[in-house]
């Protein structure tokens, strides 16, 4: 887990580059949002989820809107089977079901 992250932050340009921004929200008591560049194609958002799981796509909150660049797809997420979590399903045009007590990271593209 900690190699994939330090790699990921190393290799990633939307966390690697210098005087990289973010912009961040609380979605409430329990979840929280990291949005990393500006509606471009290295754009990042980081999904902190410390309650259950829920449904990302229902938040009303503008730094989760898809950037230009395309809709969101999972580059990383804390629930892989190599970490010992269960897995995390694909992400659906009207539902992005984030695991509870997880971490996911979405970059912009198809």
């Amino acid at each position: 887990l900690h190699r994939d992250l330090i790699a990921l932050r190393s290799s990633d340009p939307a966390l690697s580059a210098p005087g990289r921004t973010a912009d961040g929200s609380a979605l409430d008591g329990r979840r929280l949002v990291l949005r990393f560049g500006a509606n471009g194609p290295h754009d990042r958002l980081l999904v902190v989820n410390l309650g259950p799981t829920f449904d990302l796509a229902s938040a009303s909150e503008p730094l989760i809107a898809p950037p230009a660049a395309g809709p969101w797809r999972v580059i990383w997420h804390s629930e892989r089977p190599a970490y010992g979590g269960s897995g995390m399903p694909p992400l659906e045009p009207q539902r992005w079901e984030i695991p509870g007590q997880s971490a996911v990271l979405l970059g912009a593209g198809a």
